[in-house]
């Protein structure tokens, strides 16, 4: 048994520690009981640290930068005169930073399952702005 599940047992069911758990696993209404009720329901609990989580993953991956490599004969490049790397490192569109625009993509690959960027074209340019 560990460390916590003996002091939440011996603090909810006055239970010494050396007896074994016999209910199961604790939740999160038996954690929020041994606090004093003070962290919220069970379900808001659970958003709250979802999202929490989920915000923390989100932000440090917009934080890094974005490099673009190329394959080539002499080894692999860096290239920093792509379209792409111009439109992902500077300005994805008008109204986001590009580590805004990195951390909502990468909350919606979290959240949702997967995340998409849908750029328009004409021939080898870009028209997002």
């Amino acid at each position: 048994m560990g460390f916590i599940q003996n002091i939440a047992f011996k603090y909810l069911r006055n239970q010494a520690p050396e007896q074994p758990n016999t209910a199961g696993d604790i939740s999160i209404a038996d954690i929020n009981a041994m606090f004093g009720g003070s962290l919220g329901t069970g379900e808001n609990l659970s958003e709250v640290t979802y999202f929490t989580c989920i915000k923390m993953l989100s932000e440090t991956i917009g934080k890094l930068n974005i490099d673009l490599f190329q394959n080539t004969d002499r080894g692999t490049v860096r290239i920093h005169d792509h379209d792409v790397y111009q439109l992902l490192k500077y300005r994805p569109n008008p109204y986001m930073t590009p580590s805004t625009f990195k951390a909502l993509v990468e909350f919606n690959r979290n959240h949702y399952g997967n995340a998409f960027i849908w750029t328009r074209w004409r021939g080898s340019k870009s028209l997002n702005y």
